[in-house]
């Protein structure tokens, strides 16, 4: 009998493992908002979903060498140094081995996302909101971190609304954003937007004119430390009792100039 329940509940916990890292899993690949709404809303209370555009190499190789970085390794180095390689590391996933440190200067990092990160105004060209072009998107897109990378969100809540502390110094560094991320949001998941609040924007109809498209720029350079290129554009889906709210993309990310449409 105690050989029985012993199997049952290592068979329970690696059950629960594997479901929670499944569900972890469909999280980071496709995040979904869920909430239930007692009464029938009109479309036009619901934000348009917000969307995040990550350039698939997250180091610019045309500002930093690449191929001198395994060269380091062999090379004697300061604590500083150390510290840019393991971000590099860990920004382009590489998995070599190399030696672990008990903790990174803030700083640093902040210093490797400016000096060679792939910059807003070489991931968004220009984004088409309805019947506006708008030709300085960075000004508005976040900048925000998925997994190891470094993106760009645009009609996200503002950062107010998102943190407890304003990562006012990630927007400093990068210099994008400012007009978005220092506005504040009226809007809710249980009454909907409060008020005369545009912001995050909303959706005012179905039909094709209320969507975005993005113009983005694929630069005709060597691939990177990801050995990727191209982008990801991930959006999260708002989901309703009643029904969903689905963006359709139409993308072309390996020519110099694609085209993306929600």
């Amino acid at each position: 009998m105690m050989i029985y329940w012993t199997s049952v509940l290592i068979g329970s916990f690696i059950l629960t493992v594997f479901l929670s890292y499944d569900i972890v899993l469909k999280w980071y690949s496709a995040p979904v908002n869920r909430f239930n709404i007692n009464e029938p809303r009109h479309l036009s209370e619901n934000p348009f979903p917000a969307i995040t555009i990550c350039h698939n190499d997250p180091i610019n190789s045309n500002t930093f060498n690449l191929e001198s970085v395994l060269s380091w390794e062999r090379q004697n180095k300061t604590d500083e140094e150390w510290q840019t390689l393991n971000i590099i590391y860990s920004l382009c996933s590489w998995k070599h081995k190399m030696f672990k440190l008990e903790k990174i200067n803030p700083e640093i990092v902040f210093n490797v996302i400016k000096e060679f990160t792939v910059k807003c105004e070489d991931t968004v060209k220009q984004i088409r909101w309805k019947d506006t072009i708008i030709d300085r998107p960075c000004e508005i897109l976040q900048p925000t971190f998925l997994l190891n990378y470094l993106c760009y969100s645009f009609n996200a809540l503002p950062y107010h609304d998102m943190y407890r502390q304003v990562p006012n110094r990630l927007q400093e560094v990068l210099h994008i954003g400012k007009k978005w991320s220092n506005l504040r949001s009226n809007w809710n998941s249980d009454d909907g937007y409060r008020n005369d609040t545009f912001v995050p924007w909303k959706i005012e109809s179905i039909d094709e004119w209320n969507s975005v498209e993005f113009i983005l720029a694929q630069n005709n350079t060597s691939i990177g430390c990801s050995n990727k290129d191209g982008f990801t554009v991930k959006n999260i889906t708002i989901v309703y009792c009643s029904y969903m709210i689905y963006s359709m993309l139409i993308a072309c990310v390996h020519m110099c100039t694609c085209t993306s449409k929600y």
